[in-house]
């Protein structure tokens, strides 16, 4: 059950991924958390981490009654360049409505959460306009992904230099961001703002919710979720995969979900692998509500990414997801994942097939009993959606912040 947060502070989000809706369970444990407005500007499309342009997603009934929202048009020629058409109406709006709805707005504190880099010229815009037509003491919450330290064209420097020294206060997804943010000369307050599962998708399913295709199967049910690239680290998981023996392969069930250019790939190798009794389904994408069924089923979700000369792996909500749903999670030494992980068994050297079917094997061989599966529901309660929302909330309400 949440408890209130019993302060006065009126919040504004502008995120271009609340397109989606699995990304919209965060803000509405949020707003039942804050006594305060809560107002999001969403744009009408945007893409997603695919490149492919997404239409906004109806919003569910809970959403529209907690939170005022203003779908809006963007030009966006540029990821880090995003323009809302709009939103000095939204600002004006806002600024309006809390000093002639009621008494209590007129004196309540403003937070803009601004989910956008420090050095885009998003950023720039939208902290141009908060000036100009939100009450002089707003307090705005740039949000840094970059795990990976660049050295930006002079342009953008400026415009991150200009945006530290005006934020006492920056949102940071994970620990190796805050890292790179301390390398670019930032000096405020860093707030941890990590991504989180959906608690009322990904959760322990009883066998009634199960569907009646996935019969029992008494081997060892082994996974990968995302996109099937070379930076997921697929062909490190297909080496080690063929690095098994018949006797090993014929233990286990093999499942895949997700698209990518590597899918034809993948059901190619796997077709010899079978007649060697290994069992495989190769499911291709699968929408977010049919995944908590597959983490449920999973004893052991890999995730194998590799580093790239300009990404690696930010946080990987995968983890977090199939947490949730009981699963043991091994991943690769890339960005976060073994900061997520936590444990060195569960963790492999990325582009190490070796190392990944040691790991493996290892894990294979372990129980894979209910009480596993408990220990692995609790490493997932503080990054569950409601457990964050409150998190934030009280960092809201923290000197110096709200």
């Amino acid at each position: 059950m949440n408890t209130n947060v019993n302060t006065n502070v009126n919040v504004i989000v502008i995120w271009q991924s609340l397109v989606v809706s699995a990304y919209r369970s965060f803000w509405i444990h949020f707003a039942r958390t804050l006594q305060g407005r809560v107002t999001a500007v969403v744009p009408h499309e945007f893409w997603e981490l695919g490149g492919q342009m997404v239409a906004c997603a109806p919003f569910s009934d809970e959403w529209k009654s907690r939170i005022q929202t203003h779908v809006l048009r963007v030009r966006a020629p540029h990821i880090q360049m995003v323009w809302f058409h709009g939103l000095a109406r939204v600002f004006r709006l806002t600024r309006r409505n809390q000093t002639t709805s009621a008494p209590n707005d007129a004196s309540a504190a403003t937070v803009l959460v601004a989910l956008m880099e420090p050095y885009s010229l998003s950023a720039l815009f939208v902290y141009a306009l908060a000036r100009i037509f939100l009450p002089a003491r707003t307090q705005i919450l740039f949000y840094s992904l970059q795990n990976i330290y660049k050295e930006f064209p002079l342009p953008l420097r400026l415009i991150q230099n200009f945006l530290f020294k005006r934020s006492p206060n920056i949102l940071a997804l994970s620990e190796e961001v805050t890292g790179v943010l301390r390398k670019q000369g930032y000096r405020g307050h860093m707030i941890r703002f990590p991504l989180w599962a959906d608690s009322s998708l990904f959760r322990p399913l009883a066998s009634s919710e199960f569907s009646a295709a996935q019969g029992a199967s008494q081997c060892v049910r082994i996974a990968f979720c995302g996109a099937v690239t070379a930076s997921k680290g697929i062909p490190d998981l297909l080496a080690a995969i063929e690095m098994l023996s018949p006797q090993e392969l014929s233990n286990l069930h093999f499942e895949m979900a997700g698209g990518g250019p590597l899918l034809e790939e993948t059901r190619a190798r796997m077709a010899p692998l079978q007649a060697l009794g290994l069992q495989c389904t190769i499911h291709g994408p699968m929408p977010a509500q049919a995944l908590p069924e597959l983490f449920n089923r999973t004893d052991i979700l890999i995730v194998p990414s590799r580093t790239e000369a300009h990404w690696k792996e930010q946080f990987g909500r995968v983890i977090v997801e199939a947490w949730a749903c009981g699963a043991t999670v091994i991943g690769s030494n890339s960005g976060e994942i073994p900061v997520l992980l936590g444990e060195p068994a569960l963790i492999f050297e990325e582009r190490n097939p070796h190392a990944l079917a040691s790991t493996l094997r290892a894990i294979v061989v372990s129980e894979h009993s209910p009480a596993v599966r408990a220990q692995n529901i609790k490493k997932a309660e503080p990054f569950l959606d409601v457990n964050l929302a409150q998190r934030f909330a009280q960092e809201l309400v923290a000197p110096g912040v709200g």
